[in-house]
C-alpha cells in the first residue's frame, strides 16, 4: 500500500490503482483487512470492495467471519 492506494489486477491481468478507504488489522483472524473504492461513480454513493493480506502477503477475499468484523467496523467509524 502506498499513497493511500493499493494496485490489484483485474479478471483480465491488468493491473489496476483503487483509493484505500480504509485499512485494519484484525486480531480476532489474525488478518489486515483493506476496504478499497475505484471512484469512479460519480455521485456520492460509491462503491467499496474488500480484500485481506494473509500472511504470505497475498491478497484473498475474505469470509464471512471476517466481513463480520468490517460491517461492525465500518457502522463505528460512520458514528
Amino acid at each position: 500500500m502506498k499513497n493511500n492506494t493499493i494496485t490489484l489486477k483485474d479478471k483480465n491481468g491488468k493491473k489496476k490503482t483503487y483509493r484505500v478507504i480504509l485499512a485494519a488489522q484484525c486480531s480476532e483472524v489474525g488478518k489486515n483487512i483493506i476496504v478499497y473504492t475505484d471512484d469512479k461513480e460519480k455521485n456520492e454513493e460509491k462503491k467499496a470492495y474488500a480484500i485481506k493480506i494473509d500472511i504470505d502477503g497475498k491478497y484473498k477475499k475474505i469470509n464471512k467471519k471476517e466481513f463480520e468484523f468490517l460491517s461492525c467496523m465500518l457502522n463505528n467509524f460512520q458514528k
